[in-house]
């Protein structure tokens, strides 16, 4: 039986090979130990992209691209079963999968990036600043934010409550809400609400509009 190899798929140019099992992804080649690496998802299909990539669809873990020093490059589709994927003349992305049809990806530059937290960490709200960062505001209370394609805990949630990020409109300042709390990201003192809110909008550098289920609230340089 050896370890049950599944797929497969061979590089004539780099004299190199990858096999995929149950476990894990092996990438062999010529006069070297095999690089292998660890599936959080059962493999169902494998393909070369190009000279020195592959692509592995997985069940319910979308498709994952490799280079054949086992780094991976990119990700898609997350939750879907992929099958396989091919590259048109305008290197634009199609994808088939076994319960949800074909899909097609014209930007072939998407990067997936893993919360620092990962307990409940679906995303709430997002936010730019003018430095480029992006603020993400989670469902669990907690703010990263995403510098130099590397995501930052800002802070954690004591009451699990939805996090609010948002800019003004020139993209100097950030406010968000934590813990019954409104920050300005400028400034380290926060405003108690005693209310968690529903929607933020900033309407200045220095004031935001903060809105709750029974009221309306305008914060402006330290008074609200």
């Amino acid at each position: 039986r050896g370890d049950d190899f599944i797929r497969a798929c061979y590089f004539k140019n780099a004299a190199a090979a990858v096999f995929t099992n149950l476990k894990q992804i092996n990438i062999v080649k010529s006069a070297r130990d095999t690089l292998r690496i660890p599936n959080t998802h059962e493999p169902i299909a494998l393909g070369r992209l190009n000279d020195s990539l592959f692509w592995v669809g997985f069940r319910y873990g979308g498709v994952s691209i490799y280079n054949l020093n086992g780094k991976e490059k990119h990700r898609f589709l997350m939750g879907k079963s992929v099958t396989r994927l091919l590259v048109d003349h305008e290197d634009g992305y199609w994808i088939a999968t076994l319960n949800d049809g074909v899909f097609h990806a014209r930007n072939t530059r998407v990067m997936n990036f893993t919360p620092v937290s990962s307990e409940n960490d679906w995303i709430n709200s997002l936010a730019k600043d003018a430095e480029g960062k992006i603020w993400v505001g989670y469902y669990n209370g907690n703010v990263d934010v995403l510098t130099h394609n590397s995501l930052r805990n800002v802070h954690r949630s004591r009451f699990k409550r939805p996090a609010i990020v948002t800019s003004d409109i020139s993209e100097k300042n950030i406010f968000y809400t934590v813990d019954f709390k409104l920050f300005n990201a400028k400034n380290a003192e926060p405003l108690d609400l005693n209310y968690g809110p529903t929607y933020l909008y900033a309407a200045s550098v220095d004031s935001v509009w903060i809105g709750g289920y029974a009221s309306v609230q305008l914060f402006n340089s330290g008074t609200s």
